[in-house]
């Protein structure tokens, strides 16, 4: 019996020494998620790009944020849906998804010219992104025209007049599998409840507009190039400085327009809908 004791003692010795001599030769658990932030957006180019060029406005200020960036965040843009693109990234030929970081911007892969206001398009893009990119924060924007409850979205390229609606948008989310730290619409006029309340089980903040955007849209070089100094930033502090950063802009480019951006918190959305359903009866 001692000497069946022994061996066990010296197996389990072996065994813990065996361990130990592996530990170098296997990745570390953190290794997956050494990026604390991903931003994913989603540009629906439309004439927005082809008429004014404003895609490739904001694709510059990303370029040039992008230079800051260390190994805590994550740009990648998906885009299509314009006539003409005035840049040499994307293409009216097909819709691409590219990542932009400080050496430029590469291409992750084509995906022919699918319907960008199709909710499988936006769901596909989504999953790509949490298969390839995991992270410990996410955050979607979504970039075109807006409408409310009309929906989001003029593809050029396909039904220029079938906008995504909000319950595409439900569906989108769904099928990309992914929770998201913000949802932000740069776009026009999606700060409605309807719209927070479709997509509150997907996100945690929405940022949005009201009223009109200007054409310039969402300030990316200052937020972008804020989150890439400070990634320890949390999910509120980032959208704030997007809702911040737009309005001084607004302000110091056209101080005599109205100008509108909120970030609303979603987990009220829950809360709010009985007493509106119950005030609107």
């Amino acid at each position: 019996m001692k000497e069946l004791k022994t061996n066990r003692i010296f197996a389990a010795t072996a065994l813990i020494l065996a361990v130990f001599l592996l530990l170098p030769l296997m990745p570390a658990a953190s290794a997956r998620n050494e990026v604390r932030t991903n931003v994913l957006v989603y540009m629906v180019a439309s004439d927005l790009e082809s008429r004014n060029e404003a895609a490739t406005r904001d694709l510059t200020e990303m370029l040039s944020a992008a230079k800051s960036f260390g190994d805590e965040t994550n740009l990648i843009v998906y885009a299509g849906g314009a006539k003409q693109w005035h840049n040499d990234i994307f293409s009216s030929k097909e819709n691409r998804c590219v990542k932009i970081d400080k050496s430029g911007a590469t291409l992750l892969y084509a995906d022919g010219r699918r319907d960008m206001t199709n909710p499988l398009t936006l769901a596909g893009f989504i999953k790509y992104c949490g298969r390839h990119y995991p992270a410990d924060r996410n955050i979607l924007i979504l970039w075109d025209h807006g409408g409310g409850v009309y929906g989001f979205g003029a593809d050029e390229l396909n039904e220029y007049n079938k906008p995504m609606s909000p319950l595409d948008m439900i569906a989108a989310l769904d099928w990309g599998g992914m929770n998201f730290d913000i949802i932000g619409f740069d776009a026009c006029s999606m700060a409605s409840f309807e719209v927070a309340y479709s997509i509150c089980d997907y996100g945690r903040y929405m940022v949005a507009s009201e009223e009109m955007e200007l054409l310039g849209g969402w300030n990316y070089e200052e937020w972008l190039s804020r989150l890439a100094k400070e990634p320890e930033l949390d999910s509120f502090e980032i959208a704030e400085s997007i809702v911040d950063s737009y309005m001084e802009w607004c302000q110091d480019k056209a101080p005599g327009i109205k100008s509108t951006m909120s970030v609303i918190d979603l987990r009220l959305c829950m809360k709010v809908a009985p007493a509106l359903s119950s005030f609107s009866r």
